[in-house]
């Protein structure tokens, strides 16, 4: 059974993962009806570009925040670390606007694509400031912040994007100019509470150094995992055109939110604690979270991905743009490279960050990311997006085995047996009350496939004791019958 204070945690982190996500997945189905699949290719090669840059530019930042927010909170030097960091974003937001929005306007032929792209650099330094806000707040346990930024972020973004394509026309443009406006009215809301938080901290190459020793190990691993998860745009692009990039970057994006989500909301709660447990109690304990952090995933994210590939082709017609359709036929083996990427990165990936071993990451993602760009180069010319999906399966399935053996040779991950079948035998259930029944390909049949295979999971996973929810609800009832009687 998970323990108490994870299962909390994760509740207060909930909100501020599940209501974003859910409206990032909406938009991705209302802007399926309101512009062409060449233009929601140019908008997703500008937040692939976003993606990378930020990830490069500014995550080791945000790494540097996360690992030594305890020891330095120990010690009383926390607005030290956020004073450090935050001047080293700055800095580097002022160089990529100085220099990025010229060259993009210069060097890009294609003049939609171009001012997209210097929209998207706008957005990239917004965006990482905002993010390293959120960090603090997460680092610091302060749940009902982050959420109520998260949420509003999400929903304001959302509605100006939809007024700015209804009312203006605009298309690429609505979305990547809706997000710019909502980040930064968030981030000029944000500065009173910023300058408390750096109270008191001042500039130190030290910590910058210990950051970026850290952090850009890391963050460099991550990079190399993301070109895998996204350099398949850019080459589609090049040989199939921005209309092939639209229709497979749906596809994309509704499987990696759709299982991402719940990833995210054990990782939001469960690394700052694995981080804590190590630091405050030892390796031994930091081993017992990771297990029990492994288990909670196995359990919510593989009904989602048995979930999501039989309700597919239900998502595309019931949901999408009559010209995003083909997505559907993708979205099954997407959203299982999804499941095998999130593995990998919120499992096994934190040994080497509890082992401060993240050069070593760094390297087993190298032999990854070239595997995964040469079958890209060598099958999307032929099999087009069907070959960009082949390359991240075989890539996404090699790197996990690899990474297990890395992190295996470094520490041990205790795997959570009971709950791999469990889970696995409580989907295989669900499966089939999503396979035998007709539903109609339609909003309510999808509704219904959806409400079926939670039910029956649920069901399953009680009567299997799935992460001990049979003994927690029986105990539950039996406190309650006990307060009931001496009442």
């Amino acid at each position: 059974m998970a323990s108490g204070s994870l299962l909390r945690k994760m509740v207060s982190y909930t909100p501020a993962v599940v209501v974003p996500a859910a409206l990032q997945f909406l938009t991705v189905i209302v802007f399926t009806h309101l512009i062409s699949p060449e233009a929601f290719g140019r908008y997703a090669l500008v937040m692939v570009t976003v993606q990378l840059l930020d990830i490069v530019l500014f995550g080791w930042l945000r790494s540097g925040e996360m690992r030594f927010y305890e020891p330095r909170a120990a010690a009383g030097a926390v607005p030290a670390l956020f004073a450090n960091t935050q001047a080293m974003l700055l800095a580097i937001g002022v160089l990529v606007l100085g220099a990025g929005i010229p060259a993009a306007l210069w060097l890009v032929p294609d003049r939609a694509l171009a001012l997209a792209m210097a929209s998207g650099l706008v957005l990239l330094v917004l965006r990482a400031a905002l993010l390293q806000v959120l960090n603090r707040h997460r680092v610091r346990g302060e749940a009902l912040r982050y959420s109520m930024i998260e949420i509003g972020r999400a929903s304001v973004s959302l509605l100006t994007a939809v007024l700015l394509a209804v009312l203006l026309g605009l298309e690429e443009q609505a979305l990547l100019l809706g997000a710019v406006a909502v980040f930064a009215l968030i981030l000029l809301a944000d500065l009173p509470a910023a300058a408390v938080r750096f109270s008191g901290g001042a500039f130190d190459g030290a910590t910058t150094r210990a950051c970026l020793a850290f952090g850009l190990p890391a963050t460099l691993a991550v990079v190399l995992a993301d070109l895998v998860a996204l350099s398949d745009r850019y080459i589609i692009g090049l040989f199939w055109g921005e209309e092939a990039v639209g229709v497979y970057s749906v596809a994309g994006n509704l499987s990696r939110q759709s299982i991402a989500l719940l990833f995210s909301v054990t990782l939001v709660a469960a690394y700052p604690m694995l981080m804590r447990a190590f630091e405050r109690e030892g390796m031994e304990s930091a081993r017992r979270r990771l297990r029990e952090n492994f288990a909670i995933v196995l359990a919510l994210c593989v009904p989602a991905t048995v979930g999501l590939a039989l309700t597919a082709e239900h998502v595309a017609v019931a949901c999408l743009g009559e010209q995003y359709r083909a997505a559907g036929a993708l979205m099954p083996w997407l959203a299982v490279a999804a499941f095998l990427s999130g593995v990998k990165i919120h499992v096994y990936d934190h040994v080497f960050h509890l082992k401060r071993r993240t050069g070593l990451l760094l390297l087993l993602n190298v032999p990854i990311a070239v595997l995964n760009v040469g079958l890209n180069l060598l099958l999307v010319p032929a099999w087009g997006v069907a070959g960009a999906m082949t390359a991240m399966l075989a890539s996404y399935a090699g790197g996990l085995v690899l990474t297990i053996c890395a992190a295996t040779w470094l520490m041990p991950v205790p795997v959570p047996v009971d709950t791999v079948w469990r889970s696995l035998l409580a989907a295989g259930v669900m499966a089939v009350a999503l396979i035998l029944p007709a539903y109609p390909l339609t909003p309510a049949g999808l509704a219904a496939m959806v409400a079926a295979g939670v039910a029956v999971y649920a069901a399953a996973g009680l009567a299997l004791n799935l992460l001990g929810c049979r003994t927690f609800v029986l105990a539950a009832m039996q406190r309650m019958a006990q307060s009931a009687r001496s009442s």
